[in-house]
């Protein structure tokens, strides 16, 4: 797992880019199959007769959507593959970049957010797993699960992002003056 994050902290928000790092033999094995599809797709209409052919163009059509949305999808996350979370006191944007485009930042909007560490495996005796966040019921402080990284890392990376994110809900004392900044406003 070489799976990689990069994290920024301006005070309001925390900026983290999750990368996808496949193996390379993975992705030429999952290369060499989407060739085979996308090559597969363009041999069968020749291997029907003409007075047929009105026949397959629904099949061929719907077997053209499922190679591109599926396999040459999943080739282009393990190629390019970027997820981008936004976090800070009042929300959680998030997209995935796939290189070759982008899907749309979704804000999900929360009062009290927490974090946590979901299991997936353990490889060399390090456990890796998916950061969750979950926003927590204004009614009766239940907390509600809202979204799940999809690139996998290392326990201790999870830690260093949920310390960054903790720091947004940090009061900070004035240095100058000596105390908790309040405003009445």
């Amino acid at each position: 797992m070489k799976n990689d994050f990069e994290i920024k902290n301006d005070g309001i928000n925390v900026y983290v880019t999750f990368y996808v790092n496949s193996h390379p033999v993975g992705k030429i094995l999952l290369t060499c199959f989407v060739v085979f599809l996308i090559g597969l797709l363009f041999y069968l209409p020749f291997t029907i007769s003409d007075e047929n052919i009105s026949d397959y163009i629904f099949p061929f059509l719907i077997f053209g959507i499922i190679i591109f949305v599926f396999p040459v999808r999943y080739l282009l996350w393990n190629l390019f593959g970027k997820e981008n979370v936004i976090i800070n006191t009042k929300s959680l944007s998030y997209n995935r970049d796939y290189g070759v485009y982008r899907t749309n930042l979704k804000t999900l909007n929360h009062k009290r957010l927490g974090t946590g560490f979901e299991w997936t495996r353990t490889f060399d005796n390090i456990e890796y797993g998916n950061l969750v966040f979950e926003k927590y019921s204004d009614k009766n402080d239940l907390p509600e699960h809202i979204y799940t990284t999809s690139v996998v890392l290392n326990f201790e990376s999870i830690e260093k992002i949920n310390k960054e994110i903790s720091k947004l809900y940090e009061i900070k004392m004035d240095k100058e003056f000596g105390f908790y900044p309040i405003s009445l406003n």
